[in-house]
């Protein structure tokens, strides 16, 4: 309805200009409709124009298809597109697939932010990854690990560390599933890649505090132990053990024991 607007109308203006430009083409569109019901509709519609003997256009012809339901099948799946890069995203977790014929890679824009580069180039291929992108101490072993599982058929998993553009090193933990054809042949391993950063440096820090404390007690000659009542199991320290005359690792780890070492 031209009352709707100029605006409207000016994507169908800009076809029909195309067809008189381009006589010899079929021009593609698509649009929304709305029946009398009310209700609304995808067309997809491919158009051309027919001419007179002396070459003048008369008619248009135009062939249209109803694609509501590819439409909304399209929609619903980009919305869960989103939803998974924005879920990525906030989980730190990429995603990848490993071709086996090239020995290229595809990856999520996620899997490039936890490795530090631009979404917007292209997936390292796997010797690039390797010599680029993985710290030098663990290069060698996923390459280990991850042909012997191209070998043995199986899932790849490992935890290793990566080093970014910017000399930054970051923990992160692979697993990847292998696909096969119908003749058995690889054709590629699916996986994702989460970044575990933060666990690794809680981890050191615990330990590192663990250790203070243990070397403490050492030299100030403190024992110390966990009892659970509930199971009777005690754990002592390797100081509190000695002080009781006992190698290292000699006490029986239950109440009981311990009560027969005391005096009566």
């Amino acid at each position: 309805n031209r009352s709707r607007g100029s605006a409207a109308w000016l994507p169908l203006a800009r076809m029909v200009a195309e067809i008189v430009k381009n006589p010899d083409r079929f021009h593609s569109n698509a649009n929304e409709n709305l029946r009398k019901s009310g209700e609304r509709v995808w067309m997809e519609w491919t158009n051309s124009g027919i001419y007179d003997p002396e070459g003048r256009l008369t008619e248009f012809l135009a062939v249209g298809i109803d694609a509501t339901e590819r439409n909304r099948a399209e929609t619903a799946l980009e919305k869960m597109r989103k939803v998974l890069v924005e879920g990525q995203k906030i989980a730190h977790l990429g995603t990848f697939e490993y071709l086996a014929d090239t020995r290229t890679t595809v990856w999520s824009d996620e899997e490039y932010r936890i490795y530090g580069l631009d979404p917007a180039g292209s997936s390292p291929d796997y010797d690039t990854l390797l010599a680029k992108c993985i710290h030098a101490g663990d290069a060698a072993l996923l390459d280990r690990t991850f042909t012997a599982a191209v070998e043995n058929r199986s899932i790849y998993e490992l935890e290793h560390r990566i080093v970014r553009p910017d000399g930054s090193v970051r923990w992160v933990f692979d697993r990847a599933y292998p696909y096969f054809d119908e003749t058995g042949k690889l054709i590629r391993y699916v996986g994702a890649t989460l970044d575990i950063t933060g666990r690794k440096e809680a981890e050191a820090a615990l330990y590192e505090k663990e250790l203070r404390l243990r070397l403490a007690t050492e030299a100030a000659q403190i024992g110390a132990f966990d009892w659970n009542l509930q199971t009777d199991v005690n754990v002592w320290t390797p100081e509190l053990e000695r002080m009781y005359g006992l190698p290292v690792g000699g006490f029986v780890r239950t109440g009981t024991v311990w009560e027969n070492l005391v005096h009566p």
